[in-house]
Parts: C-alpha cells; structure tokens; sequence
C-alpha cells in the first residue's frame, strides 16, 4: 500500500479496507471553524463509519434519480413519477442503466432500490423483467436519451448530463428525485488520518485546510459537489444535486449501508446474472 498522510476517497474502500489502519480524527483537528458544528450540515461533523470518530464525510450530495427526453416523457408526468411506474409496460424496453453488475453509480443505484423498503429485490426483479437495458458508457448513454433510443436512464452520471446540457445536446432532462426519495453519496468527499503517518505535521496542516472554509469552497468548485458545510456560497457547486427538505435521502456511504454491498451484489448477479 502507498503510504500517505490522509486519503481522500469514497467510504467503500476506507470503512471495508483502510479503517483498521485509521486513527482518530478528533484530535487532527484544531481550527475552531473546523470543529464547530454550527459551520456543519445538522451541526455536527458527519462520519461514515459506525463509531462516528475515523472517516469525517465533508461531501453529500443527492443522486439524480432519473435523466430522460423531454420528447417522449412530458417534465409534468416525469415529476409525479414513482419507482415503479419503470416497471409498468409504458417503458417495457425504453430504460437503460449504467450497469449494476460492476462497481459505479450502477451499482450505488440498485444498492439504493434494494435497501429502499419501498422498493427492494422485487423491484429490482420487476426492472428486469421489463426488458432492462444495461451499458457502461456514460456518454452514449445520455446520447441514447438525447436521440430518443431510450426514454429514460438510470445510475447516468449527473455531472455529464451537465456537461452535455451546456454544449447544447437537445432532450435530455434531469429528475432529480421520484415519490420513494433518492440516495445521497459522498463521492470522493471523506477523509480519513492513516496510522504510521510519515508527515504527521503536514497532515495536520492539510486536514484542517481542506476543512476550512476555503479549503471547502476550492473542494466544491473543482469537483462540482456540495459541501456539507453551511457557510459556503450557494452557487460553486451544482445546485439541482445540493440536499433538499422534505426528500428521503438513503446515506448510502454509511457503513451500516456498505457492508450490505456484497448481499447485494449476489442479488444483483441472481436477478441480471454475471457480466
């Protein structure tokens, strides 16, 4: 393993592989705008693993639900959607997935919709039966859309839907969340202190700016993503995924969530079979 003095990544690999080789994080931190819930979504630092003290979550964003063409689904219908209305024979063979059967927003999604309780392996069995259709290209998936090939996608990569939107690809529409809610990933957005720590200084020093105010503000305009912090400016990240009262969100990066990865995985193998 490369030695580092902290490491930025998604929980999965950290709360599964690297927590054993963790420290505490607490006592990294020293800056009070760092340590004070007040600057802090709910007040409080957030963590993935389930003691709350090694991996510090600072981005959570909510996972589009759904990217589809405006020509073929009208926007009003689109936003009273549920779940299952996927499953119905309006849209037998007119979805594609980003696919679950490998590590990506795939398999985040189907992770989402098994451990939903209105949702579960028997949607998951219903999306299948409908005539699910499956690729790993982000972009010819939402160009898909964009032609009309297919009505709707899901697991798509919201930042691309983003990217296409602003060169000017016509028909392709975000729904950011249906009637069962969406889940809230934190991409690359936790930070854990290794063990052993060849810098203890420099880590010291980087933690607490990465979590500074500033440090969150140059996070967010290079990735795009939201800040859990309170006191960033409204319009650096892209606003359409930034968490929103009333929504169900499922906190797929907590660990209680991710170590369900590998049951749902065999359900996902059992239901669309192996890649």
């Amino acid at each position: 393993m490369e030695v580092r003095n902290e490491t930025l990544m998604g929980t999965t690999s950290i709360v599964t592989d690297l927590k054993q080789y963790s420290l505490p994080i607490g006592p990294w931190l020293t800056l009070p705008e760092v340590k004070d819930g007040k600057y802090w979504m709910g007040g409080k630092l957030d963590f993935g693993d389930i003691e709350e003290k090694y991996n510090l979550v600072f981005t959570t964003y909510g996972k589009v639900a759904m990217a589809y063409n405006p020509s073929l689904l009208n926007p009003s219908r689109a936003r009273e959607m549920s779940y299952w209305d996927l499953a119905g024979t309006e849209f037998k063979g007119k979805i594609v997935m980003n696919d679950p059967r490998g590590a990506g927003p795939g398999q985040a999604t189907a992770l989402f919709y098994y451990m939903e309780p209105k949702l579960g392996k028997n949607f998951l069995k219903a999306l299948a039966a409908n005539e699910l259709v499956f690729s790993r290209d982000d972009r010819q998936i939402l160009e898909w859309i964009s032609r009309g090939k297919y009505v709707a996608a899901l697991g798509h990569s919201d930042l691309m839907v983003n990217e296409l939107q602003r060169a000017g690809v016509p028909n392709i529409n975000s729904q950011p969340v249906l009637k069962e809610g969406t889940f809230a990933p934190n991409g690359f957005g936790s930070i854990i202190i290794l063990d052993n720590t060849p810098h203890p200084a420099a880590a010291r020093v980087y933690t607490n700016w990465l979590l500074s105010r500033d440090g969150q503000i140059a996070w967010s305009k290079a990735t795009n993503q939201p800040s859990r912090r309170v006191d960033l400016p409204g319009d650096i990240a892209d606003t359409e995924i930034m968490l929103k009262p009333g929504i169900s969100y499922l906190l797929t990066y907590k660990e209680e969530i991710v170590l369900k990865r590998a049951e749902v995985l065999e359900a996902i193998y059992e239901i669309f079979g192996r890649n």
